[in-house]
């Protein structure tokens, strides 16, 4: 008897052992970037892109989202090596990467001017030919710096979207890169962003979502 309640104790221990294994939440590192209001760390949420991420997630109980908020530089680093899952960071769409889209509404990507820059309604970026332009850090190979490049313009690499804005108020460059909706986010933290406005003109349109490393486990499930 004693032998038999010692086999169904083991047996019943491995069952819930590897029951645990099985079911056991993995951690998932996502890369980003402050760029308020779809990814920062200073709300709860993390940022709207965060928030669609979790909810495209919901089904799958064995992992978990841990940010990660770096400067663009060490993002690009990680990016390089390999070392990553998932990232709102812009990574290279190769073979072993791919965009998901986390919702269906596209925005405009472009410049912000001041309303005073006789430029401000170009419709040819060369037009803005010898203008500073600030934009996150970003691989200089990358298809947007490498269109500056051959627009003439000059690119000044900035680690935060609002450090754009900034320089653009102070003076320190002519445009600065960011989204239609930003202003709106970043007016708070910067006080006023009065004598400063979007241009017509968009560089391109994109939507919210994720880079995903064709590597990672988690790729299957996305």
């Amino acid at each position: 008897m004693r032998y038999f309640v010692s086999v169904f104790g083991l047996l019943l221990f491995f069952q819930i052992f590897f029951q645990s294994k099985l079911y056991a939440t993995t951690v998932v590192e996502v890369l980003a970037v402050e760029y308020p209001p779809f990814t920062t760390s200073k709300v709860e949420s993390n940022g709207v892109s965060f928030r669609l991420l979790k909810q495209r997630l919901e089904a799958v109980d064995q992992f978990q989202i841990k940010p990660l908020f770096l400067p663009p530089a060490r993002l690009q680093q990680k990016i390089k090596q390999g070392d990553w899952c998932l990232s709102f960071y812009p990574a290279p769409v190769t073979d072993k990467t791919r965009f998901l889209a986390l919702a269906e509404q596209q925005f405009k990507i472009g410049l912000y001017h001041k309303l005073n820059d006789p430029l401000i309604n170009w419709t040819q970026l060369e037009e803005l030919k010898g203008y500073r332009v600030a934009l996150l850090r970003s691989d200089r190979s990358s298809q947007l710096y490498q269109r500056f490049i051959k627009s003439g313009l000059k690119p000044i690499f900035v680690d935060e979207i609002s450090q754009g804005l900034r320089m653009l108020q102070m003076g320190r460059v002519e445009v600065a890169l960011g989204d239609e909706h930003l202003k709106s986010y970043v007016w708070v933290e910067l006080n006023n962003l009065e004598g400063i406005a979007f241009a017509e003109t968009a560089l391109f349109q994109t939507q919210i979502g994720v880079f995903v490393n064709q590597d990672c486990p988690i790729a299957q499930l996305m």
